[in-house]
């Protein structure tokens, strides 16, 4: 098993109580609120728990999640597809695009809010991408309410009811199918409900942000600084269900002789964890509010660095991001990441929950929240200026920025100042000043510290909020070459561009021209769109978003684009199954870090943990499938799963009567996901850097069919090691024979001896460790032999029989094949060059080995 259990079960099952105590002191994240009907978190690594309060559609919210990390589960174009690029025109920009529950036909609408004149509401149907409806309140409504240019409303989110649900100007408000169930009605105002003036800080003040909460309340920001919670839906959206704190203006607030640009203000939208936690940063401070379900706390305020603005691109001072949450399951390091607003922009991380005892703040006199705070240059190490009005892009420990600073700022200026970041946007399709430049940062969690990893200084992605598939690997944002835009491709791992995918306009259409000619801004828009025509696809701090059909979607100025690939490329069978496995054990430990303190917390993990090993069960079937697992393998992987399962159908049983019990229950579906990783997760895709080398060596693949299969590999060295140090494989420690080719090491075969105390056992004499099973069950394995002494140590494994995976031949030389222990990584190593095969053809692979 080369993944490790997490940190609070990595001590046994001994002193369960305790063991709760340690999982809950690692949690310090606060109280669960009630959770939704457990919903299904997409098997891949990385992957946030799902929220049952939103679209299961897969991006159906700005940032595609609340944890607003712009990254994906979902597969997206790979080089070498053919892609379509379609486009619409519409009367305004989507900053964010949100898609709707599966309809009755397994089809999806789009929704989005347009940032113009007019705030409309637009449909789009996924499955044609033509546009459905655009509501526009001017006239649709007798008494409309005034909707101020600006980002207010730019961020939404689609909730399971087939709703749209967004807050704007001074009102929260509700809009839907006027025929339920029918995406291709109209749209309806279900709901609005204006807001109490006192809830704001001034008459000037409006809504920016907002984030569906896990119990389905919606999470609400104003651009001066206050923060309430609303319920979401038709019946409980009311101004009376409010629950706000005042704005941290405070006083501020009443005195107008200080002015609006003074006040501590919000440009961006917030994020939300799983407990409740909510995320705001402002100009001055990163703040963390605590939703219980009932009432609203703030926890812990940080300041960070800033300077004045210096570039008209910036939508207000201070950040440019929407806070990002690193860092999914209950044993990682967790942070909230952003973009500070010095001069050169740093990205910085901070401790969202508990800090650690043993942290040491970055800086004598710094706020000891503070983890990392590192300089972004894009490559420039020369660099005194950078900027970003996007928000981070994070997968794992990984955040990526992407750079929008322009070179020359001038064609930008305007006195309409509401105009002038979106002026400066479109100055992006300019490749004379168009800005170039991605970056991405990493936190080492052994060092406790943030490193760059690379850059790309050669794209372009002058405004777009960039997105990421763990699916495909790669990074994505609508970019420009030479004033073309398109889909920017890059490998998120090597920062390597890909491909690219041109838009579909090469110039904004005549209807586009014509009503920006007519429109009250038309003086202003009307010469930029004739010196740069193609500007009707230009993102205009627009996200570029990953569909459930495998498709980008782009909001763009005044329109809205997709790039459909020709075939969708999905996450490796085993590699979900992998995935789901670990989410089960993340689970388990999120469920003993509450049974004794939020019984209903741990009921949402043991729940969570059904609905996941549920589709885990299913994705090691179709790894056996595709032939991605052997049979027997995904017969053991299954087993364990199953049996895990069955241990928290037991655990849900027992919670409320008996919490020892179901502790028991838990740790024992931990003990089973751990086999199961031993079976899914054998041998790392690349080979172990520290084994221990022989002195000779030996290695025999035989696929002559069925009971003819042979295999064979042997290690010995003039050195040993204390037998006593070997691992105990009876009870959870087992082995794997793991094969690799070529010089880059790429797995060919492997070959998993599972944990089992009827078929493991310790040599007569002390000196090792034997397997013997003549069913061959295991992978054709029929013998193991471990023997180790102080001045002689040998290895083997031999197998046969049809249940020997089948192993394509001939391979690429050297030939690298190690026997590892899943527990503890101890290693033995055999290597085969060109000159020591003796065969290699389509049958059999033989030879000896040196060191």
């Amino acid at each position: 098993m080369i993944s490790t259990l997490p940190a609070c079960l990595a001590r046994g099952r001994a002193g369960l109580v305790s063991l709760a105590a340690v999982c809950s002191a690692l949690a310090g994240a606060g109280t669960a609120v009630a959770q939704q009907t457990p919903c299904l978190t997409p098997l891949a690594p990385n992957e946030p728990l799902c929220s049952a309060a939103v679209s299961d559609s897969g991006w159906p919210i700005s940032h595609r999640g609340p944890y607003a990390q712009g990254s994906s589960a979902l597969p997206a174009p790979v080089a070498g597809q053919v892609i379509t690029a379609e486009h619409i025109d519409l009367t305004g920009t989507p900053i964010t695009l949100a898609v709707s529950p599966a309809y009755g036909d397994g089809e999806r609408a789009v929704w989005g809010a347009l940032l113009g004149l007019n705030g409309g509401i637009i449909k789009i149907d996924a499955d044609t991408f033509s546009l459905v409806d655009t509501y526009i309140p001017a006239d649709e409504e007798l008494d409309p309410p005034t909707i101020p240019l600006g980002v207010s409303g730019a961020y939404s989110v689609a909730d399971p009811s087939f709703h749209f649900v967004l807050g704007r100007a001074d009102f929260v408000e509700i809009y839907g199918d006027s025929v339920a169930g029918d995406r291709s009605s109209e749209i309806a105002l279900i709901k609005r409900v204006f807001l109490p003036p006192s809830f704001f800080c001034r008459d000037t003040d409006l809504l920016v942000g907002g984030v569906m909460l896990a119990d389905g309340n919606l999470a609400i920001v104003t651009e001066q600084a206050a923060v309430g919670v609303i319920p979401s839906d038709e019946v409980g959206m009311d101004a009376a269900n409010l629950v706000s704190l005042p704005s941290e203006n405070g006083a501020d607030c009443a005195d107008l002789l200080i002015p609006d640009e003074d006040l501590e203000t919000v440009s961006n939208s917030i994020a939300a964890d799983e407990y409740g936690g909510i995320y705001v940063v402002s100009d001055a401070a990163m703040y963390k509010y605590q939703w219980d379900g009932a009432s609203l706390t703030q926890v812990w305020r940080t300041e960070y660095l800033s300077d004045a603005p210096f570039s008209v691109l910036r939508l207000g001072p201070g950040s440019g991001s929407t806070p990002s949450l690193m860092g999914t399951e209950l044993d990682d390091d967790r942070f909230v990441v952003i973009t500070d607003g010095q001069e050169l922009m740093h990205l910085v991380l901070m401790w969202r929950d508990e800090i650690p005892v043993d942290w040491t703040p970055i800086a004598p006199g710094r706020d000891p929240r503070i983890a990392c705070e590192i300089p972004v240059t894009f490559g420039d190490p020369a660099s005194t200026r950078s900027l970003s009005e996007q928000s981070v892009l994070v997968r794992g420990y990984s955040a990526v920025v992407v750079n929008n600073l322009l070179s020359d700022e001038s064609a930008a200026q305007t006195p309409i100042t509401v105009l002038a970041p979106a002026l400066a946007a479109l100055e992006g399709g300019n490749p004379d000043v168009a800005p170039f430049g991605a970056e991405r940062f990493d936190w080492d969690p052994t060092t406790r510290s943030c490193i760059s990893v690379w850059t790309n200084t050669t794209v372009s992605l002058p405004n777009a909020i960039p997105t990421m598939s763990e699916a495909t690997g790669l990074m994505y944002a609508l970019g420009q070459r030479d004033g073309v835009w398109g889909i920017e491709a890059i490998d998120f791992d090597t920062g390597e561009s890909v491909f690219t995918a041109q838009s579909a306009q090469a110039a904004c259409s005549q209807t586009i021209i014509d009503q920006v000619a007519a429109s009250a801004l038309g003086f202003v828009l009307s010469p930029v769109i004739e010196r740069l025509p193609a500007s009707c696809e230009n993102s205009l701090f627009a996200a570029t978003e990953i569909g459930p059909d495998g498709a980008i979607y782009q909001g763009t100025f005044l329109g809205a684009s997709r790039f459909v690939p020709d075939s969708v490329v999905a996450l490796a069978a085993r590699v979900q199954s992998t995935a789901g496995v670990e989410q089960g054990l993340d689970l388990v430990s999120r469920g003993l870090a509450t049974t004794g303190s939020d019984i209903e917390a741990a009921r949402d993990a043991i729940e969570r943990g059904q609905t996941q090993l549920d589709a885990t069960l299913l994705a090691i079937a179709d790894a056996n499938t595709s032939g991605e697992l052997d049979a027997s393998t995904a017969a053991g992987a299954d087993a364990a799963a199953a049996d895990a399962l069955a241990h928290f159908a037991s655990a849900e049983s027992l919670i409320d009567s008996d919490v020892p019990a179901t502790d028991a229950e838990l740790a024992d579906a931990a003990d089973d996901l751990a086999l199961a990783l031993d079976f899914l997760t054998p041998c790392p895709p690349m080979p172990q850097a520290d084994c221990r080398t022989e002195t000779k060596g030996k290695l025999l693949v035989k696929q002559s069919g069925g009971k003819k299969n042979k295999l064979l590999w042997k290690w010995t060295s003039s050195t040993g090691i204390d037998a006593g140090t070997l691992p105990d494989p009876t009870d959870d420690a087992g082995y794997a024979l793991c094969l690799y080719e070529d010089l880059t090491g790429v797995r060919f075969a492997e070959i998993v001896i599972p944990a089992d105390g009827t078929k493991w056992a310790q040599r007569k004499k002390g000196d090792g460790l034997q397997y013997k099973d003549k069913e061959t069950t295991a992978a054709g394995v029929s013998k193991v032999l471990i023997k180790e002494a102080s001045t002689k140590a040998t290895a083997q494994v031999k197998g046969k029989g049809e249940n020997v995976p089948f192993i394509t031949l001939p391979v690429t030389a050297p030939v690298v094949a190690q026997l590892l222990n899943g527990e503890t990584g101890l290693c033995w190593q055999t290597t085969s060059d060109g000159t020591d095969l003796r065969k290699n053809d389509a049958v059999q692979l033989s030879g000896g080995s040196k060191p």
